[in-house]
Order: structure tokens, then sequence, then C-alpha cells
């Protein structure tokens, strides 16, 4: 579970296998890179491919919490941080 206090964001990373997440709480503007940008819910789930870069902001009131599930390969680190405007790591650019 992550927890981001409002008006905090997670930083832009990427994953080496798919996120699956849930919102459990709270309200976040999810950005992934090469879509627009979402607002979700608690009750609401999102999947992000692998090696894409993504950014999550908790828009308050209060402190935002996910509940995701990485399906990735126990040999790499389950999370890198990027530059938001490099192409280098992101899946959808081919």
């Amino acid at each position: 579970m992550t927890q981001i206090p409002e008006g905090v964001q997670s930083g832009w990373h990427y994953h080496p296998g798919e996120e699956v997440g849930y919102i459990l709480a709270g309200t976040v503007e999810m950005h992934v890179k090469g879509r627009e940008p979402v607002i979700l819910a608690a009750g609401d789930g999102f999947l992000i491919p692998p090696r894409t870069p993504h950014n999550a902001k908790d828009v308050g009131p209060g402190t935002g919490q996910m509940l995701s599930v990485y399906l990735v390969d126990p040999t790499e680190p389950v999370s890198t941080l990027v530059d938001e405007r490099s192409d280098e790591h992101s899946a959808w650019n081919g």
C-alpha cells in the first residue's frame, strides 16, 4: 500500500512489469507518459504497462491511499526513477 499526502507527488518512475492498482482512499491525479492525465477516486482501478513512466499526485482532500500489485521479474528493481521528459525506458515509445 502506498500513501501520498495531499499535494505530494510520487515522482516520475517506472516498473519492469505491469502495475495493477486500486485507489483505497482520497483522490489521485495519475499521469502516464503518452496519455492524458486522469483523476482517480476511491474505488477506481488502474493498469500501467511495463516500463512506462508515470507519476501520481494526491489532489486531496487528505492522504491518498493506493493498493498496487507489481508483476515484475524479482531480479530487477521494483521501481526506477526517471526524468518525465525521457523516452529512454518507455514501453509506449516502441
